[in-house]
């Protein structure tokens, strides 16, 4: 790990090239790759040129229940930002097509703060986006 040049050996299988969203103490880093409709989060406490995996936490049921209402599974995360009280803002989606009675396409998503601490991390809070339609 090569904290002065922002660069990693962590390796993907293809040619996605990852976004690194440090804490402001940098002893964080998140790190979100994927497809632009299939990313993933992964979460990381560095110590010393080493990093940790920290398991990041799934919506609970209540949590989900945006997108449950939607009839859509939560289909990804997506790292946001740091926050500048120390969390980090996670959003989880849903890609499925889902209708309304105009036939319209709508998406949920479910905006969450991850506090971490150490080598765990906790959902603190959830906010709702409405789900919007898609312009046609």
């Amino acid at each position: 790990w090569d904290r002065e040049n922002d660069s990693s050996d962590y390796g993907f299988e293809s040619s996605i090239v990852p976004d690194f969203l440090w804490s402001s103490d940098r002893g964080y880093v998140a790190v979100t790759a994927g497809a632009a409709r299939s990313r993933a989060v992964s979460l990381y406490r560095v110590t010393g040129t080493s990093l940790q995996e920290i398991p990041v936490p799934q919506l609970t049921s209540s949590q989900a229940a945006a997108i449950d209402a939607i009839d859509a599974a939560a289909s990804g995360t997506d790292a946001v930002r740091w926050q500048p009280d120390g969390t980090l803002l996670l959003r989880f989606w849903a890609d499925g097509e889902v209708h309304d009675e105009n036939e319209k396409q709508k998406t949920a998503q479910v905006w969450a703060d991850l506090e971490i601490r150490g080598t765990s991390a906790a959902i603190v809070g959830t906010s709702t986006e409405e789900p919007s339609t898609a312009p046609e």
